[in-house]
């Protein structure tokens, strides 16, 4: 079996309707599609600085990114 990290498979199986989580580049994104979560997501990231092209990416595959300019990292105001 391979292996998937619960998040996406949760997104890919529509058990969940979306994701906010933590995007080096980007900061606090909203996603839909296990994809960019499964490409982007990192755990413990406390600082990062805003990417043009991380931002656009995750932005063509239908994501949110909550600042694009700062990429803050503030996952209650995702919620």
């Amino acid at each position: 079996m391979k292996h998937q990290e619960i998040i996406p498979w949760g997104l890919d199986k529509e058990i969940l309707d979306c994701t906010v989580a933590v995007c080096d580049g980007a900061g606090s994104v909203i996603v839909r599609s296990p994809k960019p979560v499964q490409d982007t997501v990192m755990n413990g990231l406390l600082k990062t600085y805003s990417i043009v092209e991380v931002v656009d990416a995750i932005e063509k595959l239908c994501g949110i990114v909550l600042d694009r300019n700062e990429a803050t990292i503030d996952q209650v105001n995702g919620f």
